[in-house]
């Protein structure tokens, strides 16, 4: 059985909160009409009025975006002024998914940590064994899970630390093993694979700031914003510093493919974010610091259309 969680940030009185609101049970289907359906009831149970809903936050599957049976559709209808968002920390995810080249990169550094791990437990005990004897800093590779967006990034990580310590394949009777070392003393793979463990660095730092509770729109919208001005800054000036100790070592030339990768992840960013719901710079002020902006007709009209309850004052 599907169980739907949701969570709510509301005013106590006092201060903002943000709680686990309940969990619905969705036997069979999982329609927008169904989990409409289960939300109103809930709500009505409770004494609470769906129409006080301002904005939602959902994931991007049809059930809940479809543009007439979806959830926010349905939503919206009760409340036309609710405020709809696209998981943000999912949208940065879907931003950096890897293709090409770099994906095959991923994917063969995905294969020899598996190698590592599953095909003889004896060769796993004596890779660990080797790290001891050679005081490395990690004592172990990390097996990378797509379910859990940080772990590219860790694995890659570890796997650069490794590297040099990985030069046991050789002494492995397979082709398997043969193939995997021939990826590892190639140093022009090795420049992809710290690239993509520097970036992913910034991305894993990005996606850490965006986690955890009592994050408002605004905190995160301007983690967002922050990440995009850095992505423009890397774009003019390359500079990564396991791809750059890399370089330096193996007396390399920097590769346009990196600068390439850049710029279509900052363009990913632009057309995903792009297209989100508008807050201007006094509103994401004013979420901070409320005394800090001036409450001139302007800004006062521009709230109103944004949050058009903020007229019911104690009613809400």
């Amino acid at each position: 059985m599907e169980q739907l969680s949701v969570f709510a940030i509301f005013f106590d009185g006092k201060t903002f909160r943000e709680e686990l609101l309940c969990l619905i049970s969705l036997p069979g289907r999982t329609t927008g009409e169904i989990i409409f359906t289960e939300l109103t009831q809930f709500f009505e149970r409770n004494g609470l009025d769906v129409s006080k809903i301002v904005s939602v936050v959902t994931n991007g599957a049809l059930s809940m975006v479809g543009h007439r049976q979806g959830l926010v559709s349905r939503l919206s209808a009760v409340n036309p002024a609710l405020l709809a968002f696209h998981c943000i920390i999912y949208k940065s995810v879907l931003c950096a998914k890897l293709c090409g080249k770099m994906k095959e990169t991923m994917d063969t550094v995905t294969r020899l940590v598996n190698f590592v791990h599953e095909s003889s437990s004896l060769q796993h005990r004596l890779f660990r064994a080797l790290l001891e004897e050679m005081s490395a800093e990690h004592k172990d590779l990390l097996l990378h899970n797509d379910v859990r967006w940080l772990s590219k990034g860790r694995v890659l990580e570890r796997c650069v630390t490794c590297v040099m310590n990985l030069s046991f394949l050789s002494s492995l009777q397979s082709q398997k093993a043969s193939n995997f070392l021939s990826f590892l003393t190639d140093n022009k793979v090795i420049s992809d694979v710290t690239f993509l463990c520097d970036i992913m660095s910034h991305l894993n730092h990005l996606n850490l700031r965006l986690q955890g509770k009592n994050h408002t729109v605004a905190d995160m919208y301007e983690a967002i914003e922050a990440f995009r001005s850095k992505l423009h800054l890397l774009e003019r000036d390359i500079h990564f510093p396991r791809l750059h100790e890399h370089y330096e070592k193996n007396k390399m030339q920097e590769d346009p493919a990196m600068k390439d990768f850049v710029s279509r992840l900052a363009e990913n960013f632009k057309e995903r974010f792009e297209s989100s719901p508008k807050l201007s710079a006094d509103i994401l002020l004013f979420v901070r610091q409320p005394f800090s902006v001036s409450a001139d007709g302007q800004w006062t009209a521009e709230a109103k259309k944004l949050v058009p309850s903020i007229d019911l004052g104690d009613e809400l």
